[in-house]
């Protein structure tokens, strides 16, 4: 047996000890972050160690007391030895992106998940793994993860994301700022849909070339309406070359850590969202402003994804978007105050969201308390 081995035997007869896991992508950030903050709130860190998984080197993330900030690919020995530890005695874990799997029985593992579904991402949601319970925002998805994942129904927790307490905190935004989150067309790591999606000027759906995008640059400054396009995380942005527009902003990770805010700290903000295929979607629904949907390339992508709802109409409202004159109306519509989907964006708010107008991370919080004694 070697020493790795013998040390995960000697922690495994330790007693699970008073430290919870966090982990996120990007680091410190998404649900897992909302909920150290409440955690913090409350005092949770006086009774437990609260552990971050890092995924990168960064040495700027603030002090708190028993608040301790572990890198996942450190190959050095006191990281190596603090991750075993870690992972062997925790009682908590809460993992939102990389999976951070149970090693005892007794532990608690919540997976905070990424976001509600649109597209059954197989190579995600079936490495889900031994978890306690599964985050999601409605009991509509409880047989998807029980399907998936093959969990208990009573372990698909329909309580809400504690990333999307922003959307219910009345928080002002400006109204005439929209941000544009569309899924990925072509995967950084080389799957995806560059074959049926390559005619996007730059990856943008409904802006087909240079032309196009002039177009909604020209809409844009004269509606004085502010787009913030942020790109999925696992888009390839190699070809993703645009000149800097006073109208069109590239809100990348960069941008955010510029403007020192977090990434549902600025869609709160914006007074309004373009997506397509996105857990983005069901996220903003909850502010009741106005969405957009380019789902152009529809028919495409349900041919290579298989999609979560047997009927998307009837749960994804919006105004749907087909083209660039229409990507550039809803521009102008959105300026004008003009919102023709209000209403069945309201039903559809209704249908994907069990729990409003609460604080996520709080009922979560409460939830751990009664059933786990958090």
């Amino acid at each position: 047996m070697g020493k790795r081995e013998l040390l995960i035997k000697a922690f495994r007869k330790m007693p699970l000890n008073n430290i919870i896991i966090l982990e996120s992508s990007p680091d410190y950030s998404d649900s897992a972050y909302a909920l150290f903050e409440y955690f913090l709130s409350k005092g949770v860190n006086k009774k437990y160690k609260i552990v971050w998984y890092l995924n990168k080197n960064f040495t700027d993330y603030p002090k708190y007391h028993n608040v301790e900030y572990v890198y996942r690919h450190s190959d050095d020995r006191a990281s190596v030895l603090k991750r075993l530890y870690y992972e062997n005695t925790a009682k908590f874990i809460f993992d939102g992106n990389v999976f951070i799997y149970k090693q005892r029985k007794d532990q608690v593992r919540i997976h905070l998940t990424h976001g509600d579904p649109y597209k059954v991402a197989y190579e995600y949601t079936s490495l889900i793994g031994d978890a306690n319970g599964i985050l999601t925002s409605s009991s509509y998805f409880i047989d998807f993860y029980t399907w998936c994942t093959k969990c208990k129904k009573e372990e698909v927790l329909p309580l809400g994301l504690p990333r999307n307490t922003v959307f219910n905190e009345n928080r002002p935004y400006d109204k005439n700022t929209i941000i544009w989150m569309p899924t990925y067309r072509k995967h950084s790591n080389g799957y995806g849909m560059e074959e049926a999606f390559g005619n996007f000027f730059n990856g943008m759906p409904a802006v087909h070339s240079e032309e196009e995008f002039n177009a909604l640059i020209k809409t844009l400054k004269e509606k004085n309406v502010t787009l913030y396009y942020r790109a999925h995380p696992a888009q390839d942005m190699s070809d993703f070359k645009l000149k800097k527009y006073d109208n069109f902003v590239i809100a990348d990770d960069d941008f955010l850590r510029s403007m020192n805010i977090k990434l549902y700290d600025f869609i709160a903000g914006c007074g309004g969202l373009i997506t397509d295929y996105s857990s983005i979607y069901n996220d903003f629904l909850l502010t009741g402003r106005p969405i957009g949907l380019t789902v152009e390339d529809y028919v495409a992508y349900k041919e290579k994804f298989d999609i979560v709802f047997e009927e998307p109409k009837e749960f994804v409202k919006g105004d749907y978007i087909y083209n660039n004159d229409e990507l550039c109306k809803f521009i102008r519509n959105f300026a004008d105050g003009i919102d023709a989907s209000k209403q069945e964006r309201l039903e559809a708010n209704a249908k994907l969201h069990d729990l409003v107008d609460c604080n996520y991370s709080e009922v979560l919080y409460n939830y751990m308390v009664e059933k786990y004694k958090l």
